[in-house]
């Protein structure tokens, strides 16, 4: 699994809106979970969803963030006669 690529897919389905952010959290959940099980192989089956579950949260913030940039980056353009 290439695990860049799939965050960035679901980075990019979110910001399109073509998915609702449950679906986005249930699939970095299962990406997340996937990982820490096969990189931490000595955690319990609860740290690894804790775990798992705080990943999830830090990256929903950062797609918010991201997708919050943009739109702002976006509206002042060169020529679209806003400034910051």
């Amino acid at each position: 699994m290439d695990v860049a690529t799939t965050v960035n897919y679901l980075f990019s389905v979110y910001s399109s809106g073509a998915v609702d952010e449950r679906q986005v959290r249930n699939a970095l959940f299962d990406v997340c979970y996937d990982v820490l099980r096969a990189s931490c192989p000595d955690l319990t089956e609860d740290q690894v969803r804790d775990k798992a579950n705080m990943l999830v949260e830090q990256f929903i913030r950062a797609f918010r963030l991201e997708g919050a940039r943009r739109r702002i980056f976006s509206s002042v353009r060169p020529g679209s006669g806003l400034r910051l």
